[in-house]
């Protein structure tokens, strides 16, 4: 498999990620900035900015999708397996001296191999938390037993080899310098990284050899951790499980999408005024609405229309309502004050009539008094 390929794909993909992310910062920025609009020119303006990144993000997404998957058709390809690196503690400890097995010293008791018992413990030198089970004995008798942490391993065993000087078998003395053989003071148990090991070993000596062997106790137990400035990074598989968690996000996002999820939320709209950072679902032209009417043939029918159309038809309406109020109310004043304008004529007319009857009245006395006068002569 060629590395570089897959680095560059992976390089590439995480560009892309990076587009993305950076993208929908900015549409939610711009969604923010939407609520401050103060003209409806700059509010299309932004909404044509959303719509447009929309279009990109949209892009983009498609670009990543085509990318993990060629990564990963790269990867199955090539039958690339990837695992993590292993880690083993390995070393010998001191052989200790030989016992004799008469009191003038004079033959030797050899120490002939080593049990080895390790476990692995938490990070204060704990032991873990040891698991019980209960079984039944072929009696009906129920026992509960709690089983060790600790595991025992027999090491290798020394080899007997003739001896021409003395005419007989001996034990092979043992050679740590040789790579080719395997020591009975040697240990290797594997670790991983932030794990810690305690190891202790016993003797097994010749004596009783080979029926029931002589055992020493157990040594003093020494703790081994994983270093902590050891790298134990596989990059390849980092690559590669990256990607795949991207493939799975992936997964998720199209299996949302096509539940209409993405668009569901794509339709929120923060409100910058809400002091604990409450923000509207839905505009109003993406809710539907339902109306009943009439169709050609008489019959009722059932519509779905946008809210907005609703919102846009309502207002229309209360404004021809509120203008044709307004001139009813016109149109009542001006004849309030034309009949104002009437009535303080007729007082004028009434005030004349009134003024000339009163003149009358006093002609009438006058030419009554004359005719008396005349009358008197």
């Amino acid at each position: 498999m060629d590395t570089t390929d897959v680095k560059n794909t992976a390089s590439e993909i995480e560009s892309v990620k990076s587009q993305i992310s950076s993208l929908k910062s900015t549409i939610a920025a711009q969604k923010t900035e939407l609520q401050s609009a103060e003209s409806l020119y700059r509010y299309n303006s932004i909404q044509q900015q959303i719509a447009t990144n929309i279009v990109d993000l949209n892009n983009l997404q498609t670009t990543y999708s085509t990318l993990v998957n060629s990564f990963q058709s790269i990867v199955r390809e090539n039958s690339a397996i990837t695992t993590e690196p292993k880690y083993h503690i390995r070393g010998f400890f001191p052989i200790p001296d030989y016992k004799y097995r008469d009191e003038a010293e004079t033959v030797v008791e050899e120490i002939i191999g080593f049990d080895i018992a390790y476990r692995y413990i938490r990070e204060d030198n704990t032991a873990s938390q040891l698991n019980t089970f209960t079984y039944t004995a072929p009696d009906g008798t129920e026992y509960t037993g709690t089983f060790t942490d600790w595991n025992v391993i027999q090491g290798p065993l020394k080899t007997k080899i003739y001896d021409e000087d003395l005419g007989r078998y001996v034990w092979k003395t043992e050679n740590i310098a040789d790579g080719t053989e395997t020591n009975i003071n040697q240990i290797d148990i594997a670790i991983s990284k932030g794990e810690k090991v305690e190891i202790k070993v016993r003797t097994i000596s010749e004596a009783g050899y080979p029926e029931n062997p002589l055992r020493s106790e157990w040594s003093n137990s020494i703790i081994m951790e994983f270093p902590s400035t050891l790298a134990t990074g596989n990059e390849m598989a980092d690559l590669i499980k990256n990607v795949n968690d991207d493939a799975l996000t992936i997964t998720i996002t199209n299996n949302l999408d096509s539940l209409g999820v993405t668009t569901h939320l794509d339709d929120t709209i923060p409100n910058t005024n809400s002091v604990n950072g409450m923000y509207f679902k839905h505009i109003a032209k993406n809710i539907a609405v339902e109306e009943t009417g009439l169709s050609d043939a008489g019959t009722t029918v059932v519509n779905s229309v946008s809210l907005q159309d609703v919102i846009d038809k309502l207002k229309s309406q209360y404004t021809t309502i509120v203008e044709a109020s307004e001139n009813a109310v016109k149109v009542a004043n001006e004849v309030a004050e034309i009949a104002t304008e009437k009535h303080s004529w007729y007082d004028e007319k009434i005030t004349e009539l009134i003024s000339d009857t009163s003149n009358l009245n006093q002609n009438i006395k006058d030419v009554s008094a004359d005719l008396h006068a005349i009358v008197r002569i």
